[in-house]
């Protein structure tokens, strides 16, 4: 076996036999469309372990699970390709059509190995007639400012977003 398989293995024993495993940051996006109020609503929800695995297996539809649009590849020399792909839904409110695209969105220099490794955040842009209406996402990793849990599209009102402390996102459960 090569020295770094060799090394990785190791690391992978010492780690497991500690018992101490990393915190596990799940972020999910709800994507509701009413066409009897008439609203578009996209919503950003955060968890903390257990919490999240358990929203993630109980999501319904319209429900979308960032870590399940992203892939990682490791090659020989242990550089990791990553790939991402989006989920798009239709949202028809009276004589207005609105395209909402959700795609996983991780922090500044993020690496499967590093901080935030198991952190996936999300992004959701919506657009009527291909023209840009709202984009607004979380990395689901840069814990200070403010995070845009809500956005609210109306036809006859401008939008609308939800906005809460970082401190306050990460803090649930």
């Amino acid at each position: 076996m090569k020295q770094t398989t060799l090394i990785f293995l190791a690391g992978l024993v010492l780690s497991s036999s500690t018992g101490a495993a990393a915190d596990q940051f799940y972020v999910t996006v709800a994507v509701e469309c009413s066409a009897s109020k008439p609203e578009l609503g996209v919503s950003f929800h955060a968890y903390w372990n257990e919490a999240g695995e358990k929203a993630i297996a109980l999501a319904g539809k319209g429900v979308v699970d960032p870590r399940a649009l992203v892939s990682f590849t490791q090659d020989a020399e242990g550089k990791y390709a990553i790939r991402t792909k989006s989920i798009s839904q239709k949202c028809v409110l009276g004589k207005s059509k609105y395209e909402v695209t959700v795609a996983p969105l991780m922090a500044p220099r993020f690496h499967p190995e590093g901080f935030c490794a198991a952190r996936i955040g999300a992004i959701a842009t919506i657009k009527m007639k291909g023209r840009l209406v709202a984009s607004e996402g979380v990395d689901a990793c840069t814990e200070t400012g403010f995070v845009t849990t809500e956005i609210h599209i109306s036809p006859d009102r401008p939008v609308s977003f939800q906005r809460i402390p970082a401190e306050k996102f990460y803090a649930v459960g």
